[in-house]
C-alpha cells in the first residue's frame, strides 16, 4: 500500500454547554472549554500553506463556537492547552521532541504528504499535555491540521456550498495516535473546464470583477477548497473566455502559498495555454513541422516562468482548440516521428532552465484521440514520463496499463470526467456521472497500478461537490475503498456531516435514485439531439403501446423522487437548508423538471386530440415543469445565500436545444396516433389448457407475451470460478444492482471448456411455455477492455446447449459507442434452442472479469421493443 493508517481510531465528541471535568480521560484534549482554550504554535520557518490552515482551523473553530483561538510563534508556550503543528525539520518544538523520545517520526519521515497526530504528555513544565501535529513536508503538516477541522465537524465545502456546522459551546476531542503515510496517488487534483457559462460568468460578474476573468481572488477560494479536500494539483481554467493563468502574475503565487502544484491539460503543452496565449500574426501558425523556433520559444519562457513553482509539465503536443496536431497531411510515421521531436525538446529545455535532470523533473503523457493513435503505434516515451490515460469522456475508461508498462518509472494515472463539451452530447449542467461507476473504474486503475497522477474535470466545481469529494477521498486513500458498499457508507458519512444524522439514510436513498434515473438516460440528452453538428430535437426511444408506457413511468419515477425530497427538505434545520438546497434540491428538481419538460412534449407528440384525451394538458404540463425549472434556477442565482452564486448556475449551456422551451405547434404530425396504455409491462397471458402440477408449484422466473425478463443480480445460484467470482454490485445499472466478475487480475479463460469447467458462473431457472429459437439479449455497462487484446466478454447458454461468447467491445467512436453512452448500456444477443416446455436453466459464464452485466431478456418472438427491457416476469 501507498499509504498506511497505522491506527485509525479517532473519536470526536463534543460536550455541550458542560462546565463539568472532562469524562474522557487522559486521551482528551480540549479545543474550546468555558474556562480555556487551546492556543496554536506556529514556527516562523514555517511554509506559508501551514499557517494558512492554522487560520482556516481558527475560523472554522469560531464558526463552531464564537471563540477565538490565537496562532502564537513564541518560542515558549503561555497556554497549558498548546496544538503544536509543525513540519519535520522547520519547527524547533518539534525537532526538541523527537531529541527527547517524546514524538515517534519513523513512520513519516521522508515520506511524501505524510502526517501524524499524537497527545504528548508533559511536553514542558507547566503544560500537562499537547496535542502534536507534525507532516513529513508542508502539505503534510497542512492536511493534518486540516483533519483537525474535519475532526470537529467543518465541512471542505463550508464556503463552496454554504455548509454551516452545528454549533457547540465546547469542543473537546478524544485521540488516540493516528498516523497517515504517503496518500495512495501522488497527484491529485481538479481540471476547471468548460467554464464559459457558469465559473468564467460567477467569477467575472459577480465575485472578482475587478479583474474580468478568473484571477487571483477565485483561485484562492479554489485551492482553500483543495487544500480541505486534500487535493494538490490544479489544471487552470483554457477556454478562450478565460484569462490564461500565467496572465496574472500572482495567480502561481497564490497557487505556490497554498502548495498547489500546477499542470495542465491534454492540450497544453508545457503549461501553455495555446487557445489563449498563442498569436499567430506575430507567432506563426502553430505547427511544429513548419514553425519549431516560435514554438519551442515559447515553451522556454512559461519553463522560466514556472522555474522554482512545483509543476508537472504536459509534454507532446496537440492542434489548437483540442484538435489533431497539424502535420501537413504526413503518414503515421512520420506523425510519430515528429511527435518524438516535439517531446525531446521539450525535456531539453525543462533540463536547461531548471538545471535539473530531466528523470527528476514530473511530466506526463497524456494518449488521449489521436495522440493515443501514436502510442499504439509505436512512438517512443521515455520511462520517467508518467501515463495518463482516460476515460471515453462519459465515464468509461479507455484502456490502462499492460504489465510491462504497469513497471514504468514514471508510474501511470487517470484523467476522468464529470463534466463534458462534446460529441455525442454534453452534459455541462448538472452533475449526472454515477458515482458508484466512478468508484469501479477508479478502483479497476487502481488494481492496475495506476497511482501516480489523478485528475476530475469538474467543470464549474458546482454542481460536482459530491462527486469531487469523493474522487479526492479514493485518491487520498483506496484503501478504504474496496467495495460498492464503502460508497455508500461513504455518502451516508457525507450526508450526516452536511445534514445531520436524523435525514442522512433519506438522502442517500433519494440521492442513490436520482443517480440510477440519470443512469438510464442524463437529463441532458432527454430531447434526443446530438452535437458537432447540433441537431434538432429528435424521436424519443421510449416505447409507447397497447401495454407499455415508459414515458408515463419515468415520469411517475420522477414524482416519487421529488415527493422524496420535498419531504427531507421540511426536515432540514434551518442553518442547513441553503446547502441542502445547493447539493441536492436543486439537482433533484432541476433534472426532474427538464425530464418533465420532454416526457410531456413527447406524450403530446404521440397522442392525437380525441376519444377524451386533453392534448393541452401535456403541452400545459410541460410548459409549468420548463418554468419551474426557470424559477428554481433564478432562486439559485439571484436569492440563495443573498446573490452570493449569482451567474453560476446555467440552465441551458450552449444553448442546446435540450434546454429550451419546446415548441408544440411543430411537435406533431399526420402520421401521429392514438396510443392507449394501461402502462403495465408484462401482462401475464392466459396459459391455453390445463396448467401443469409443475408450474403451479414454481416460483421463478417464467414465461409471459413469450418473453422472461430478468434482473442479472437475482439470480437462482451462484458458482465460485477457481480464481474468480460474481458479485452484486449497488447503486449502478437500470435496476440499481448488476452483477460483476472480480477479482480484475483473475486469469484469463477464453476456450469453451476452460470457461465450464473454471469460470464463475450464475444460474438463473425459468420456466417456458415455448419451445424452439430463444434469443438471450444481455445489457452489460459499456466498459472498456482493460488493454489492447482483452475484451468486454461473458458466456451464456441454455440447459446443455453449447455455450456462447459475447463480447461487448466497441471500436473507437462509432455509432454504436455513441448510442451506449447516451445509454449507459450495451446489447448482445445469442440465439438458442429450447426443447421442451417446463422448467431450464439459464447459464451466465465470466470470461473477462470485469465485466458488468444489468439485465437479461430471453425472447421468444414476443418482444416488440423498448428503450429498457420490460419488468421481470417472475411469479411468487
Amino acid at each position: 500500500m501507498h499509504r498506511k493508517v497505522l491506527l485509525l481510531i479517532i473519536v470526536m465528541q463534543a460536550l455541550i454547554g458542560s462546565n463539568e471535568a472532562s469524562p474522557l480521560g487522559r486521551n482528551s484534549f480540549t479545543i474550546v472549554s468555558p474556562s480555556e482554550n487551546c492556543e496554536i504554535y506556529i514556527n516562523k520557518k514555517e511554509a506559508k500553506v501551514v499557517q494558512i490552515a492554522a487560520e482556516l482551523l481558527v475560523k472554522d473553530i469560531y464558526r463552531i463556537t464564537g471563540s477565538e483561538v490565537s496562532i502564537l510563534n513564541n518560542d515558549s508556550f503561555s497556554s497549558e492547552l498548546p496544538v503544536i503543528a509543525g513540519t519535520i525539520g522547520n519547527s524547533e518544538w518539534i525537532n526538541q521532541l523527537v531529541d527527547k523520545n517524546e514524538l515517534d517520526i519513523s513512520d513519516i519521515v521522508g515520506r511524501w504528504e505524510s502526517y501524524s497526530i499524537q497527545l504528548v504528555e508533559r511536553p514542558i513544565e507547566g503544560v500537562d499535555k499537547a496535542l502534536v501535529i507534525l507532516g513529513s513536508d508542508r502539505r503534510g503538516t497542512a492536511y493534518g491540521i486540516m483533519e483537525l477541522s474535519r475532526m470537529i465537524g467543518v465541512s471542505p465545502w463550508e464556503w463552496w456550498a454554504d455548509v454551516k456546522p452545528e454549533k457547540k459551546d465546547n469542543i473537546e476531542l478524544y485521540i488516540q495516535k493516528r498516523i497517515y503515510g504517503s496518500p495512495t496517488v501522488k497527484y491529485r487534483g481538479i481540471f476547471l473546464n468548460d467554464e464559459d457559462w457558469g465559473l468564467e460568468r460567477w467569477a467575472t460578474l459577480n465575485f472578482e470583477p475587478e479583474t474580468g476573468s478568473i484571477g487571483p481572488k477565485t483561485y484562492s477560494k479554489i485551492f482553500e477548497l483543495m487544500l480541505r479536500l486534500r487535493a494538490n494539483t490544479i489544471w487552470p481554467a483554457m477556454h478562450s473566455c478565460t484569462k490564461a493563468f500565467y496572465s496574472f502574475s500572482d495567480n502561481k503565487k497564490v497557487a505556490d502559498d497554498y502548495a498547489i502544484i500546477i499542470g495542465t491539460s491534454h492540450c497544453e503543452p508545457v503549461l501553455c495555454n495555446v487557445n489563449a496565449e498563442w498569436d499567430k500574426k506575430t507567432m506563426g501558425e502553430w505547427r511544429y513541422d513548419t514553425n519549431s523556433a516560435n514554438i519551442k520559444a515559447f515553451f522556454k519562457e512559461r519553463v522560466e516562468e514556472s522555474n522554482g513553482f512545483e509543476s508537472i509539465y504536459t509534454v507532446g503536443m496537440r492542434g489548437e482548440h483540442d484538435s489533431p496536431m497539424n502535420t501537413g497531411g504526413a503518414d503515421i510515421n512520420a506523425q510519430i516521428n515528429l511527435l518524438e521531436d516535439v517531446i525531446n525538446a521539450q525535456r531539453h529545455i525543462l533540463e536547461s532552465v531548471t538545471k535539473k535532470n530531466k528523470e527528476d523533473i514530473p511530466q506526463v503523457f497524456i494518449p488521449y484521440k489521436e495522440v493515443l493513435t501514436a502510442y499504439t503505434n509505436g512512438l517512443t516515451l521515455p520511462e520517467d514520463i508518467s501515463l495518463m490515460w482516460t476515460d471515453d469522456n462519459y465515464g468509461y475508461i479507455r484502456q490502462l496499463c499492460k504489465p510491462d508498462e504497469q513497471k514504468r518509472k514514471g508510474g501511470s494515472g487517470i484523467y476522468y470526467h464529470t463534466s463534458y463539451w462534446g460529441k455525442p452530447h454534453d452534459y455541462l449542467w448538472l452533475n449526472s456521472t454515477n458515482p458508484v461507476l466512478m468508484w469501479e473504474e477508479m478502483f479497476k486503475a487502481y488494481q492496475f497500478n495506476s497511482r501516480q497522477y489523478w485528475i476530475l474535470n469538474v467543470g464549474d466545481i458546482k454542481p460536482h461537490e459530491y462527486n469531487t469529494e469523493l474522487f479526492m477521498d479514493m485518491a487520498w486513500n483506496m484503501d478504504s475503498f474496496q467495495s460498492d458498499k464503502d460508497v455508500k457508507n461513504h455518502m451516508l458519512m457525507w450526508a450526516e456531516r452536511e445534514f445531520g444524522k436524523t435525514v442522512a439514510k433519506l438522502v442517500v436513498e433519494l440521492m442513490y435514485e436520482y443517480n440510477r434515473l440519470a443512469f438510464i438516460r442524463r437529463p441532458e440528452f432527454m430531447a434526443w439531439t446530438r452535437v458537432e453538428p447540433v441537431t434538432q430535437v429528435g424521436e424519443t426511444e421510449l416505447f409507447i403501446n397497447e401495454s407499455v408506457d415508459e414515458i408515463q413511468k419515468r415520469i411517475e419515477e420522477y414524482e416519487n423522487l421529488v415527493q422524496k425530497v420535498e419531504v427531507v427538505a421540511k426536515g432540514i434545520d434551518n442553518y442547513r437548508k441553503d446547502a441542502f438546497y445547493e447539493l441536492v434540491y436543486y439537482p433533484v428538481i432541476g433534472t426532474a423538471n427538464l425530464n418533465y419538460k420532454w416526457l410531456y412534449f413527447f406524450k403530446y407528440k404521440t397522442t392525437l386530440k380525441n376519444d377524451g384525451v386533453d392534448m393541452e394538458y401535456y403541452a400545459r404540463k410541460s410548459n409549468e415543469a420548463y418554468q419551474r425549472l426557470r424559477k428554481e434556477t433564478i432562486y439559485y442565482n439571484k436569492e440563495l445565500c443573498n446573490g452570493k452564486w449569482d451567474q453560476i448556475m446555467n440552465m441551458r449551456p450552449r444553448h442546446l436545444p435540450v434546454f429550451l422551451e419546446p415548441k408544440f405547434s411543430l411537435a406533431r404530425s399526420k402520421s401521429d396516433t392514438l396510443i392507449k396504455s394501461n402502462n403495465e409491462t408484462c401482462a401475464e397471458e392466459s396459459i391455453e389448457g390445463n396448467i401443469s402440477k409443475e408450474y403451479r408449484k414454481f416460483k421463478g422466473f417464467v414465461e409471459q407475451n413469450h418473453i422472461v425478463s430478468i434482473n442479472a443480480e437475482n439470480y437462482t445460484r451462484k458458482f465460485d470460478g477457481k480464481e474468480a467470482d460474481w458479485k452484486v454490485i449497488e447503486g449502478i445499472g437500470y435496476t440499481g444492482k448488476v452483477v460483476s466478475s472480480f477479482p480484475f487480475k483473475a486469469k484469463l479463460r477464453t476456450s469453451i471448456e476452460d470457461i465450464v469447467e473454471n469460470s464463475p458462473v450464475l444460474e438463473y431457472e425459468f420456466y417456458s411455455n415455448s419451445i424452439g429459437d430463444c434469443e438471450i439479449n444481455l445489457q452489460a455497462i459499456p466498459t472498456h477492455p482493460f488493454f489492447k487484446g482483452r475484451g468486454v466478454r461473458c458466456a451464456v447458454a441454455i440447459d446443455d446447449n453449447q455455450p456462447v461468447i459475447l463480447d461487448f467491445v466497441t471500436e473507437g467512436r462509432s455509432e454504436e459507442w455513441k448510442q451506449n453512452v447516451l445509454k449507459n448500456a450495451t446489447y448482445k444477443s445469442a440465439k438458442q434452442d429450447v426443447y421442451a416446455k417446463g422448467v431450464h436453466q439459464l447459464k451466465l459464464w465470466m470470461v473477462d472479469p470485469g465485466v458488468m452485466v444489468d439485465r437479461i431478456l430471453l425472447d421468444f418472438g414476443g418482444h416488440k421493443g423498448s428503450y429498457t427491457f420490460p419488468v421481470e416476469t417472475v411469479k411468487k
